[in-house]
């Protein structure tokens, strides 16, 4: 409601507008209707989605798994103030710019946060009543398209279940699936994330010293998704065993491994390469 403010100014804030009993009592219906609404953006089954379409439940439950608290309050705003349509459009972009934030960094930046205060304010005191004003109001910020394929082709992901969106996402969109940017429904007792060159690589990896594996480890190029009994059998076994498993799965991004000789810092390099053209494509910044 008030822009930018660090936790020194609320104090001051509250006490600019809450001064006399009608003017205290409307702050506090505002923070009543505000806090109602913020449980609401922390929780895809909350009963105010029942006057959604289904994809506003989803577009929040894949917010939620992103963690990005910079643009919580962009998502208060949007719950408290826009229409349904267009808040449904609005929360499936912050999507993929939580996706563009991650990967290119800068979310948490003096200037880049001040722009995502100013843009809630805006949704909130009504000078922002659209998705596509949104994006107009954060284009400034956002990570273009040069800017994040770059940033994507050298991104290491040390979170679990980060890995497992973003190339759950991506084979969604090799396979022309509607909304690839949302959270598939997939369980992930089942699914695994594969390491292809494993965090102890021993004697079966002669092309890495142990500097090179510690760095391409955790790049996004160097994992893939399996089926749990696949991916446990295959443990920390050469790159030529791994192939055959490889070659069977039904994961278009993890068959495609097959096609490689050998597995070197030169593959994993390609195939993030590829990865981040296929990557401008999944999260699109566009309002739709």
């Amino acid at each position: 409601m008030y822009g930018y403010l660090r936790e020194p100014d609320v104090y001051e804030i509250v006490q600019r507008n809450a001064k006399g009993a009608a003017s205290s009592i409307q702050f506090m219906t505002k923070l009543e209707v505000g806090a109602a609404d913020y449980a609401a953006i922390l929780n895809p089954e909350h009963e105010k989605w029942n006057q959604y379409v289904p994809s506003t439940r989803r577009a929040i439950q894949t917010l939620i798994v992103l963690r990005m608290r910079p643009i919580r309050p962009i998502m208060l705003s949007i719950s408290r103030s826009l229409e349904t349509k267009e808040a449904d459009k609005a929360f499936r972009l912050l999507v993929n710019l939580s996706v563009r934030f991650l990967i290119a960094g800068g979310a948490r930046t003096g200037t880049v946060e001040q722009t995502l205060a100013a843009t809630a304010q805006g949704i909130s005191d009504g000078t922002i009543t659209t998705a596509k004003q949104l994006l107009e109001a954060l284009d400034k910020v956002v990570p273009k398209d040069p800017e994040f394929e770059e940033k994507f082709k050298v991104a290491t992901v040390s979170q679990a279940y980060l890995a497992r969106y973003y190339l759950r996402s991506l084979e969604m969109n090799v396979k022309k699936e509607p909304d690839p940017s949302f959270i598939p429904n997939d369980d992930q007792q089942v699914i695994n994330l594969e390491h292809i060159l494993p965090e102890n690589p021993e004697d079966s990896w002669p092309e890495f010293t142990p500097e090179m594996a510690a760095a391409f480890y955790r790049r996004i190029g160097n994992m893939a998704l399996l089926l749990a009994k696949s991916n446990s059998d295959l443990k920390s076994v050469a790159f030529n065993k791994k192939k055959k498993v490889y070659s069977e799965s039904s994961y278009e991004l993890t068959h495609q491994l097959a096609t490689f000789a050998k597995w070197t810092p030169e593959s994993i390099a390609q195939r993030q390469a590829t990865m981040a053209v296929l990557a401008i494509k999944t999260w699109p910044v566009v309002v739709k």
